[in-house]
């Protein structure tokens, strides 16, 4: 109980900071909440806590943080390491130069980021979809609204493929698992629902298409088949 009431508590931290030095600890604070490796429903509270709360409370600040996440997760798939790593000065270092690149971001509060380029063959899934999941839906800032759109098309197109559960490389498979897609879906049916009309309904035809492009897809293997089928009964 304590722990979920500190989770969601920064606000209060951030309203008290006397100077800018603060303001910095409590970003990073928040930061590495957000990419912590909490339990589903810790993760899904504070997810839906920043959104909901730190980012109406202070939006330039909270915007800092959300680009900081997309940033990191390309770090994170471009400069791999593992935590668990036995080499000790190897792990040092890179945990090292993973600090200096999250101060960094956070310090120089810069939010510049080139949305069109975001592909998950360089950017890290799970860090990716946690920076989707806070990102405001009502809001006027075009960044938002081409970040979210961006993301539902990844969805789109990775829905088409397989999911790898052999680490096949015979073809290209699904870069987000399942888990990520569902805890998607109710973010999603709030953009839907609550989001501006126009926004919504853009969101929507992109589902749409994908929908459509699955069945069809779908729809060209059955014939597939039954094709294969009617030449093995002819011959």
């Amino acid at each position: 109980m304590e722990k979920g009431i500190a989770l969601k508590s920064f606000h209060l931290l951030a309203e008290n900071v006397e100077t800018e030095v603060e303001m910095k600890e409590v970003l990073q604070l928040v930061f590495y909440t957000l990419i912590a490796p909490f339990g589903d429903h810790e993760v899904k509270e504070n997810i839906e806590y920043t959104r909901s709360t730190f980012f109406k409370e202070f939006p330039s600040e909270a915007k800092v943080l959300w680009a900081t996440v997309i940033k990191y997760a390309h770090f994170r798939k471009t400069n791999p390491f593992y935590y668990d790593d036995h080499d000790t000065e190897r792990l040092s270092k890179a945990k090292e130069e993973e600090n200096i690149f999250i101060r960094q971001c956070l310090d120089s509060r810069d939010i510049s980021l080139n949305i069109a380029n975001i592909h998950l063959t360089e950017y890290e899934p799970y860090l990716l979809f946690r920076a989707f999941l806070i990102t405001p839906y009502n809001s006027q800032d075009e960044m938002f609204s081409l970040f979210i759109k961006k993301i539902v098309s990844i969805i789109a197109e990775e829905l088409q493929l397989e999911e790898d559960r052999y680490y096949s490389r015979r073809s290209r498979q699904r870069e987000i698992s399942r888990h990520e897609v569902v805890n998607s879906e109710p973010y999603l049916a709030d953009i839907l629902l609550n989001s501006d009309i126009e926004f919504s309904k853009e969101i929507f035809n992109l589902l749409l298409r994908l929908y459509c492009t699955v069945v069809s897809l779908h729809l060209l293997l059955l014939m597939n088949c039954i094709n294969l089928l009617k030449g093995l009964w002819i011959s």
